[in-house]
């Protein structure tokens, strides 16, 4: 079903920390592209590349983000609270950036995943985030504090899970609040939800990578030195989209860099055992395919140890730290492990594009 929105240009933003951003963009930009709107993607590095594999007919601008590196000592929350003076500066400068890209490219809205600088008071904005509270061992006063203040700048706020207390994102993005305009829309992912799990497994184990650097390569070398001595049939996947040459292994490991979202969904759909971090996109992924995993936390990341740790303690996914991982090992484990299933439901996202159309269309 169109809505009436007469070609409204709409400018999609992801952060440009790993892929997870981008890639639970594709569902929306899906639901832009069906209800008639013309999409712009403004990103940078991977992202970026990953969404034009994706989408190649698309209009694309640069849009870049702080180079961050992630701390070796400390956790990443308490790290960025160190850093948000310069943060904040960053910030600024990418705020006034995207209000250059609105006058040079006739934008109409802004839907931004996780960057705080992508807004305006001119035209309507919306934030998708799970990240309300941060998760942190100290300030989380002082955290909670400074990401209201970014998230205030948004006429809305779209948070990608359940509005109940069964839900995937804990207290990431549940908890009290003044925060007005927040709308919980379901987990979206970029799958479609037509490659169910079967038990006629065409890979034994699939292993996806993903995530910033070092610690994607950091990974990677432990997997590759693992991988060598396993008997089954293996893909890796190594979350590289920029990346033409794949790595050449023997006969029983395949390597691509980089699969699109439905490629990707068939091969996890067909693999008796999966791999990956435990970033949100990638559970929601997980549990639009009905499929247990083995989770990874990138190191330092608090987000995605809260959420490894929660989902452990549900019995949901088993989850080993990338310091102390063992391939075997946590195979045998996970198969205590139920894994996450829901129903694949964009409703409460197509609520609310029709919502924007609305509210674009009696702003002429």
């Amino acid at each position: 079903m169109k809505v009436d929105s007469l070609k409204k240009r709409i400018l999609v933003c992801p952060l440009d920390w790993g892929l997870g951003h981008a890639s639970r963009c594709i569902p929306v930009i899906h639901e832009l592209d069906r209800m008639g709107f013309e999409v712009v993607i403004a990103a940078d590095r991977a992202p970026l590349q990953l969404l034009k594999n994706q989408f190649p007919d698309k209009e694309f601008l640069s849009y870049p983000g702080p180079e961050i590196k992630y701390p070796k000592r400390i956790g990443m929350a308490l790290f960025m609270l160190l850093k948000a003076p310069n943060l904040i500066r960053w910030l600024k400068e990418e705020h006034l950036l995207l209000e250059s890209f609105i006058d040079s490219y006739q934008i109409d809205a802004i839907i931004s995943d996780n960057r705080y600088g992508a807004y305006s008071e001119r035209i309507p904005s919306i934030l998708i985030t799970h990240q309300l509270f941060i998760q942190a061992p100290m300030g989380k006063r002082a955290l909670k504090a400074f990401t209201a203040g970014r998230v205030k700048n948004f006429q809305e706020t779209w948070v990608p899970d359940f509005d109940s207390k069964d839900n995937l994102s804990g207290n990431l993005s549940h908890g009290d609040t003044d925060l007005e305009n927040v709308h919980y829309i379901q987990p979206i992912s970029r799958f479609s939800g037509f490659a169910t799990a079967n038990q006629n497994y065409t890979r034994d184990l699939t292993i996806v990578l993903s995530g910033p650097e070092p610690t994607r390569t950091q990974f990677e070398e432990i997997v590759l030195n693992q991988i060598q001595n396993y008997e089954g049939n293996v893909l890796l996947v190594r979350g590289l989209p920029e990346t033409i040459n794949p790595l050449r292994l023997q006969a029983n490991i395949e390597v691509k860099s980089f699969l699109p979202a439905k490629e990707l969904e068939v091969e996890m759909a067909n693999s008796k055992h999966i791999v990956c971090r435990s970033g949100y996109s990638s559970i929601m992924d997980l549990a639009a395919l009905g499929k247990n995993a083995i989770l990874v936390p990138t190191p330092g990341q608090t987000e995605q140890e809260y959420l490894a740790e929660k989902l452990k303690s549900e019995k949901k996914y088993y989850f080993e730290h990338q310091h102390e991982f063992n391939l075997m090992r946590a195979i045998e484990a996970s198969k205590d492990y139920t894994g996450v299933k829901y129903k694949l439901d964009r409703s409460d996202l197509r609520n609310r594009i029709k919502a924007l159309a609305d509210r674009l269309n009696h702003s002429k």
